[in-house]
């Protein structure tokens, strides 16, 4: 068993300086919460950040998973929105592109 963290409760610091912090406190895993700040799925240089996030952790010798409950990426005014339950098809069709988006960035990392 690994102990890991969650990016969620270091949401004030740097990604990078987040990760080694946790790497230091001696921390071997790291739950990657997808946001604006951090590989956010829609970016245009997700690639190059893939690359980068990947040396991080490699370097930091960090397993890592991908957690996508990032409050106000899809919505900026509703928290968590939209949901799989929500109204209508293009709400739901939202949030099944970005966790198949989140896949694909958890089979990069």
């Amino acid at each position: 068993m690994k102990l890991g963290y969650n990016t969620n409760g270091l949401a004030c610091h740097r990604w990078q300086q987040a990760l080694e912090l946790l790497a230091e406190t001696g921390y071997r895993a790291v739950a990657l919460t997808l946001d604006h700040h951090l590989l956010d799925p829609y970016s245009t240089d997700l690639a190059h950040q893939l690359g980068e996030v990947r040396r991080t952790l490699d370097r930091l010798q960090l397993s890592v998973v991908v957690e996508t409950g990032a409050r106000f990426l899809l919505n900026p005014k509703v928290k968590h929105d939209p949901t799989l339950l929500s109204p209508t098809p293009e709400q739901r069709n939202l949030r099944v592109d970005f966790l198949i988006r989140s896949l694909d960035i958890a089979a990069e990392l």
